[in-house]
C-alpha cells in the first residue's frame, strides 16, 4: 500500500475526530485459574465459574535414539563362590619303556634261582 498524502491524512485525522465512542460490550470471559490435578489431568477455571477438566492422553512412542556414552566402571565385587567340579579329564599316554634291570636274589633264595635259572 502506498503511502497518504498529506491531503489524505488531513481527511482521515478528521474523519477520526467525528466519530463517537461505541457503547459498553458485554462483560468477557476470562481465565481464573488452571490447576494441575495430576500428571495426566488439569483443570480449567473460567471467571464466569465454569469449569474444564482436561485429560491428556500419552502419544504414541517414539523412536529409539542412539545409544548412550559407556559410563564408568563400578568398583570391584567380592570373589565368587568356587564352581562345581568339572568332569575328568582323559587318561595320558603311555610312558617310554625303561632301560633293563639287574635281578637283585636275597641270599636265602640263590639256591632255588641256581637250579631254576640252570
Amino acid at each position: 500500500m502506498p503511502p497518504l498524502t498529506d491531503l489524505e491524512l488531513l481527511q482521515l485525522v478528521d474523519r477520526a475526530e467525528q466519530g463517537r465512542k461505541g457503547d459498553q460490550g458485554v462483560p468477557g470471559i476470562g481465565i481464573r485459574t488452571i490447576r494441575q490435578d495430576s500428571p495426566e489431568q488439569f483443570t480449567i477455571v473460567l471467571t464466569d465459574g465454569r469449569t474444564y477438566d482436561i485429560k491428556l492422553t500419552a502419544g504414541a512412542p517414539g523412536e529409539t535414539g542412539p545409544a548412550g556414552a559407556t559410563g564408568a566402571s563400578g568398583e570391584r565385587g567380592p570373589a565368587g563362590r568356587d564352581g562345581l567340579p568339572g568332569a575328568s579329564g582323559r587318561d595320558g599316554q603311555n610312558g617310554m619303556d625303561g632301560e633293563p634291570g639287574t635281578a637283585v636274589i636275597p641270599r636265602l633264595l640263590m639256591p632255588l634261582a641256581t637250579f631254576l635259572l640252570g
